[in-house]
């Protein structure tokens, strides 16, 4: 199943947040999904397995260098339809 999801990552009592910042978004686009860095947050669509898989190995990651804080949003993306069919009198 396809995903979205809208992350934000908050180093917690790091001067510069920077470097954590840009080692979760390497690992997401790592892991092969698609990457979308914004000002206040990060959109990443993918698989929802390899979304998973990959903010896990992230969380780890980036818990090495210390506290964070971090905040997903996920929106399923809904099936594709096998075919739209006309309405029926």
């Amino acid at each position: 199943m396809q995903v979205q999801a809208e992350i934000s990552l908050y180093p917690i009592g790091r001067p510069d947040p920077l470097p954590s910042i840009l080692q979760l978004i390497g690992d997401l686009e790592r892991a092969g999904l698609h990457v979308e860095p914004g000002p206040l947050s990060t959109l990443v669509s993918g698989d929802c397995r390899v979304l998973f898989d990959a903010l896990a190995f992230a969380c780890e990651t980036v818990g090495r260098t210390g506290r964070h804080a971090l905040v997903i949003k996920i929106l399923s993306s809904p099936p594709e339809p096998d075919h739209l069919s006309p309405e029926q009198p």
